[in-house]
């Protein structure tokens, strides 16, 4: 949740880093190299989120659109969409996504950032990976309408996989 001219979200603290709070499934906190990362267990009740999932699956307005990765045009290897407040325009691999206006469920997950970090974010890039076959690339979230310190939130529900940082 993800993710806010464009998508500018307000930073957490005064470092020049970006700030990525993931909230999947052990704790703790861990520093890298122009990062910080909270990691949070238990984010929501499993009932909550499968609930959420649900809702996700049914509700969103699931796109697969073509991206430039290197020169080349790909069909884009997961479902994506991008939902926030008007004007929050965000742009990769050549896509511009205007976004659509909020879901219910998502301003569920919206106030609770909010209410647990004093963040609101203005937008959430919504993936769905449908398979282990489905990915998302190495990348920085480094795109400029992202400001000089994006904060990142990663709420991750159904099936396990790996969250890599590097």
């Amino acid at each position: 949740m993800a993710t806010l001219p464009g998508w500018q979200m307000n930073s957490i603290g005064p470092s020049r880093r970006t700030r990525l709070i993931s909230l999947l499934s052990a704790g703790g906190d861990c520093d890298l190299p122009d990062a910080c990362v909270d990691y949070v267990p238990g984010f929501l009740p499993l009932k909550t989120a499968d609930e959420i999932l649900d809702s996700l699956i049914k509700q969103v307005q699931w796109r697969q659109p073509k991206i430039k990765l290197f020169g080349k045009t790909f069909l884009s290897p997961r479902l994506s969409a991008w939902y926030g407040d008007a004007g929050a325009v965000y742009s990769y691999s050549g896509l511009v996504n205007q976004p659509l206006p909020w879901l219910p469920v998502l301003q569920v997950l919206r106030r609770r950032l909010k209410n647990e970090w004093a963040w609101n974010p203005n937008a959430v890039l919504v993936n769905w990976y449908r398979d282990g076959q489905d990915s998302m690339g190495w990348h920085s979230d480094n795109e400029s309408e992202l400001g000089n310190e994006p904060t990142i939130a990663s709420i991750s529900l159904g099936a396990s996989r790996r969250f890599l940082l590097r």
